[in-house]
């Protein structure tokens, strides 16, 4: 019930990942850090959180990729490192 609509205004942006990750892997540039993949990225892995199992099946290949190459990026595994205390 609540996934038709939120799957079909991710399609969009998969369609976008697809274009642009066979030639750069990115939205945007041939790197990493831009507004674009940053500004988009926690909207997305809150989304893929929701439901992993349903997310991981889907459709959105492009876009699983392309949130997979982002968690498993050197910058955001230190930015999210838990500092013990």
């Amino acid at each position: 019930m609540f996934r038709a609509p939120r799957a079909s205004s991710r399609l969009p942006i998969d369609l976008r990942i697809l274009g642009c990750a066979v030639k750069q892997g990115w939205l945007c540039a041939k790197r990493l850090h831009t507004l674009a993949d940053m500004a988009i990225f926690s909207f997305t892995r809150q989304f893929s959180n929701v439901n992993p199992d349903w997310f991981y099946a889907s459709r959105y290949h492009s876009l699983i990729a392309w949130l997979d190459r982002l968690t498993g990026s050197d910058l955001f595994q230190r930015v999210m490192q838990k500092k013990v205390e």
